[in-house]
């Protein structure tokens, strides 16, 4: 019961916090900075689809190796447990 008093109590002061004048300021200040937004330049752009067609290259690449070294590490530790069991 406690712990609910003073969840509430820290409700209400926070309420009190925020009134509708900086509600108001914050809502400007949120128009202003969303307007502020500049577009990329041709050449930012251009990078950004290089390096996301270079990742996904190696990681394309990445599988050819992945798969047949996890299925390596797996046959080596049936092996192995094969092998404890018939010593």
């Amino acid at each position: 019961m406690e712990k609910q008093n003073k969840v509430r109590a820290a409700m209400a002061k926070a309420g009190a916090v925020v009134t509708a004048k900086r509600a108001a300021f914050g809502g400007a200040l949120l128009m202003a900075a969303s307007g502020a937004h500049a577009a990329l330049p041709e050449q930012a752009a251009q990078a950004f689809t290089s390096l996301g067609t270079y990742v996904t290259d190696m990681l394309t690449s990445t599988w050819g190796i992945a798969v047949p070294l996890t299925v390596g590490f797996i046959g080596i530790k049936l092996f192995k447990k094969g092998a404890n069991k018939a010593t």
